[in-house]
């Protein structure tokens, strides 16, 4: 059996000799892959549980938006005593020359 890819050639120029292509790029071996037997049976959801789950997501959900929505009323506050410390919330009047400038 080889691990090469379907198109690959084996240094030579040439597919390995144990892989014949069947027209569409794929080795004839590819095609049949049996499925397993010994397959892993999956226990059926326990609703206790599921309900557990959707509480301590809703949980987490909440807990995430206080938060962001505490660090929001804090950069808020920040940003706003920084534009009145510069003084950029003070009103020019209309019509009156800026002092400001030298």
């Amino acid at each position: 059996m080889s691990f090469l890819p379907p198109n690959h050639s084996n240094g030579n120029g040439k597919k390995p000799a144990n892989e014949s292509s069947n027209g569409n790029g794929r080795s004839s071996g590819e095609q049949n892959i049996p499925a397993p037997k010994d397959r892993i049976p999956i226990k059926p959801l326990d609703e206790e549980r599921v309900r557990a789950v959707k509480r301590q997501a809703k949980r987490f959900y909440i807990i995430l938006v206080v938060t962001g929505l505490a660090i929001g009323l804090v950069a808020s506050v920040g940003v706003v005593a920084v534009i009145q410390r510069l003084g950029l919330t003070e009103v020019v009047p209309i019509g009156e020359p800026n002092t400001n400038s030298d």
